[in-house]
């Protein structure tokens, strides 16, 4: 249910601000019709990617979970938290 997403969101939310305070910040968050989009900021690539990648592994989050970078130099960058998964099907 739309209630359970929003639930979901929130709490992924939080865990990932608390994960990168001093280092940077949620900015944004949004829903597509299946995916649950959380947009961050970081100050530090090094050591917050790090952590937010263990946040959201401890946070349980999907197997098709990816961290696609806005950032010019890495805008074709896609970083799969999980192994083995995949931007496409089959």
């Amino acid at each position: 249910t739309m209630r359970a997403r929003i639930a979901r969101r929130t709490a992924l939310e939080a865990a990932l601000s608390d994960c990168v305070a001093g280092e940077g910040t949620v900015t944004g968050v949004g829903f597509g019709l299946k995916t649950t989009y959380l947009d961050l900021a970081l100050c530090n690539l090094e050591t917050g990617l790090a952590r937010l990648v263990s946040t959201l592994k401890e946070q349980g989050a999907p197997a098709r979970t990816f961290i696609q970078f806005f950032d010019s130099e890495l805008s074709d960058e896609w970083l799969s938290i999980w192994p083995d998964s995949r931007l496409t099907e089959g």
